[in-house]
């Protein structure tokens, strides 16, 4: 492949998802983890990515980062009273530390990089790192991977109608849609559990694309 695709993986902690893991020697990945503990384990493991010492913001400084009892929850924003859904969709979002971390935003960072495709993942930032990355979206109009709320599960956090108002204007199209959570109530009757309730729909994964229009603005090598 004479062009690798440029990958940044925003909320990169663990490994990179399917389909990007199989095809990891076709990427050049540029990760971007906000939790420094994670960071550090991140950049023990995988020597062939590029990863950056601050998270993403819309504007550049300090940021609060609360650490949760699953790290993987941890968000910018605290949590919201979700106690009506089952225990364990809340539980572990409980907050057991508050770190300060260095911010900038995407278009500081990268803006002098090709970028083909951006995955993020961060509990609630999602617009904070779009909104600071207008520049690039409209000049190297990269595929999104975005999973986004439905619910306010976190505290003022923007929820996926907001990052679609964001989004649209700018040129992208809705390309896919699947479900990233659905959790049911917690109702009680007769000291028993109510069972078989259906799940109410609290995220979706998103896939935006480049309208055809602003797609052929690239160059042909960045399209293929």
């Amino acid at each position: 492949m004479k062009n690798k695709i440029h990958y940044i993986d925003i909320g990169a902690r663990n490994d990179l998802t399917e389909p990007w893991l199989s095809h990891e020697n076709e990427l050049n990945i540029f990760c971007f983890e906000a939790d420094p503990t994670e960071l550090l384990k991140l950049q023990t493991l995988y020597k062939n990515r590029k990863f950056f010492q601050s998270a993403l913001y819309h504007k550049s400084g300090k940021i609060n980062l609360n650490i949760t009892i699953n790290p993987s929850q941890s968000s910018i924003y605290k949590i919201n009273d979700i106690s009506e859904f089952e225990k364990q969709h809340w539980i572990n979002r409980q907050i057991k530390d508050t770190i300060e971390v260095p911010c900038s935003t995407l278009d500081k960072t990268l803006m002098e990089n090709f970028v083909d495709a951006i995955k993020i993942d961060t509990q609630g930032a999602e617009y904070d790192i779009l909104k600071g990355g207008e520049n690039i979206l409209t000049s190297k109009y990269p595929i999104l991977f975005l999973e986004t709320w439905c619910f306010p599960v976190y505290r003022n956090a923007p929820l996926m109608h907001d990052i679609l108002k964001l989004l649209l204007p700018l040129g992208y199209e809705l390309f896919d849609v699947e479900t990233a959570a659905a959790w049911r109530y917690s109702c009680l009757k007769n000291e028993k559990k109510m069972t078989g309730s259906r799940q109410r729909l609290i995220g979706l994964n998103l896939i935006l694309i480049p309208s055809l229009f602003n797609l052929k603005k690239l160059e042909r090598d960045r399209i293929l």
